[in-house]
Parts: structure tokens; C-alpha cells; sequence
């Protein structure tokens, strides 16, 4: 019972001694006992520098550097020097496909079926404005033999029974627009071709057709005067 009273009172004495002649057992927070960075000697109660750290490997772990990606990059590799890189995405890096309307940019137009569409497309392939347009030049043969009103398209061949008046409609609404005009009778009654408003026929009020096969072919400016040629 003394020995074991003894040995106990021995153990207590040594681990006092050995706690108060040992300065690394009480040390600051984050601090690890090891030889001087970068050299041989005493090892020492230091904080953790970059050096300490192997370089990371395939199949181990080591230091790597802190790194910020810039906006819209991501990390794309970690080097072994722990020397992280970040990159724009591709669309190669992206994978699926488009399968919701949400997944577009509005574009602004409506959603509708147009005809003879006028459309404004952007360099990107987006179509910023629509709306449907005319036809163009859609030729009609008519014939004729008293007062009518022409509209675009129209290749009136006129038989004079009696003189009479083809009213040629405004040219700002009928911008390209063509009209024909053939007198095919021989007698001596006249076709007038007459312009809407204060629309001019090449500079005139009106043209006369008063022989047979007389014609004009008129074609719009879009503004105020059809022209014959």
C-alpha cells in the first residue's frame, strides 16, 4: 500500500515538472509545433504558412491559393500547384436543350400569323418588330367601259362606248403600286385618267387617252405622284 501511495505521489511530482519546463504544452490558438519555415533547426510553436502544404495531387490532398472568379465565371481547374483557374462558360458547357418558352427573351411582338409580313430582325436573329404588309404588284386584267375607280394591280383594257373617267387612287397608299391602262376601241370617245386629291400624273391633274391602243402604264412614289412610263 506505501509503494503504490509512493509511486503515485512520483507520478504527480514528475508530470509538474515536466508541464512547467516544456513551453510548447501552452501556446496560442492555431498554432502547430514544427522546424522553422523554409529551414533546418529547433522546432518551434509557429502558425501554419503556405510552404507547410504539399501540392495537391490526383490522389492526395494539399494547399490550393484562394481564388475570386470574375462575374458569369466559374472554376474550371485546379493546377498542381494548387493554383486554381475561372473561365466564361461556352455553350459547349452547357447541356439540354430548350424545351420551355420562359427559356427565350421576349422579343417584344406580338405572336400572331402575318401576311406579306414587314419584320425588323436584329444581328442576333431576334425579330423586334412585324406586321403584315401589302402584296405588292399583283397584276388584274379588267375590262372596262365606263367610270371606275383603279386600284393597284389593275391592266384595264378600255372599250370607249362612250367617253369616260378612270380615277387613279391616292399614291401614298399604294407605295411600288402599278396601274396599266390600255384604250382598245377605235372610235373617236376618250379614257381620262384622272388623280385623286392633289396627286399628279407625271406633273398633271390628268392624262387623256383618245386614240385606239393608246396606254399608260403609271407606277406610285408612295407620296403624291405616279409616274407613267
Amino acid at each position: 500500500m506505501l509503494n503504490k501511495f509512493l509511486a503515485l505521489l512520483l507520478l504527480l511530482v514528475t508530470q509538474n515538472v515536466f508541464a512547467s519546463n516544456v513551453p510548447w504544452l501552452n501556446q496560442s490558438a492555431n498554432t502547430f509545433l514544427a522546424a522553422p519555415s523554409g529551414s533546418s533547426g529547433n522546432m518551434t510553436s509557429r502558425a501554419i504558412v503556405g510552404a507547410d502544404l504539399p501540392f495537391p495531387t490526383v490522389s492526395t490532398l494539399g494547399g490550393v491559393e484562394s481564388l475570386t472568379c470574375s462575374t458569369n465565371q466559374f472554376y474550371t481547374s485546379i493546377s498542381t500547384s494548387g493554383i486554381p483557374a475561372c473561365t466564361q462558360p461556352t455553350f459547349a458547357n452547357i447541356s439540354g436543350t430548350i424545351t420551355t418558352s420562359t427559356q427565350l427573351p421576349t422579343s417584344g411582338v406580338t405572336a400572331a400569323s402575318y401576311t406579306n409580313a414587314n419584320i425588323t430582325v436584329t444581328a442576333q436573329g431576334i425579330i423586334t418588330a412585324a406586321s403584315s404588309g401589302s402584296a405588292g404588284y399583283s397584276p388584274s386584267v379588267k375590262a372596262k367601259s365606263s367610270a371606275y375607280t383603279a386600284v393597284s394591280g389593275d391592266i384595264i383594257l378600255a372599250t370607249a362606248t362612250a367617253s369616260f373617267v378612270v380615277t387613279i387612287p391616292l399614291a401614298a397608299s399604294n407605295t411600288n403600286g402599278i396601274i396599266q391602262v390600255k384604250k382598245i376601241d377605235a372610235s373617236a370617245n376618250t379614257v381620262t385618267l384622272t388623280a385623286s386629291g392633289s396627286d399628279k400624273i407625271d406633273g398633271l391633274a390628268s392624262q387623256v387617252l383618245g386614240v385606239q391602243y393608246d396606254s399608260v402604264n403609271l407606277v406610285s412614289d408612295g407620296s403624291a405622284n405616279w409616274y407613267v412610263f
